[in-house]
């Protein structure tokens, strides 16, 4: 995909309930059974920034990033791309754009990846991000959570 068309701009409150929608809706929040409250909660949270991706105006994915979540360096809450759209480089235009971001203000950018999510993980290495730790029973018993970081500048 060229992702012609593709904008990326921080995310209206009248987005916030197809987000936590999307969230809710997909791995790995299926399986870590997080809600559609959980994340419409989370949207709310004044400290964190919310993204959404936009193909031709239509809704297609969503970054949540926390600018100082991690030891004071940016942190990647979150990020989905609508199951219609994955595999077209959505994911990585909102990789990008959060990187871009970040570095702004921060050195590194971090974020966590579920262990059973493969998929995941060999996007995040594939754009540079190094596992540094895993953290066990992170978010749900019985799975964890692996820690990665990309250095920014």
């Amino acid at each position: 995909m060229n992702n012609a068309g593709l904008t990326i701009t921080l995310a209206r409150e009248a987005w916030h309930s197809w987000i936590a929608e999307l969230l809710a809706g997909t791995d790995p929040w299926l399986r870590l059974q997080i809600s559609k409250a959980q994340c419409m909660q989370m949207l709310q949270d004044t400290q964190l920034s919310c993204y959404i991706a936009l193909l031709n105006e239509i809704p297609v994915g969503a970054m949540i990033i926390h600018p100082k979540g991690l030891a004071g360096a940016a942190y990647l809450k979150s990020i989905a791309v609508a199951d219609a759209y994955r595999g077209k480089g959505i994911g990585a235009a909102l990789l990008q754009y959060a990187e871009a971001q970040s570095a702004t203000t921060s050195k590194k950018l971090f974020l966590c990846v579920s262990d059973f999510n493969v998929r995941a993980q060999t996007f995040y290495i594939e754009q540079g991000y190094e596992k540094i730790a895993i953290l066990k029973d992170h978010i749900v018993t019985g799975k964890d959570e692996w820690l990665m970081f990309k250095q920014l500048r």
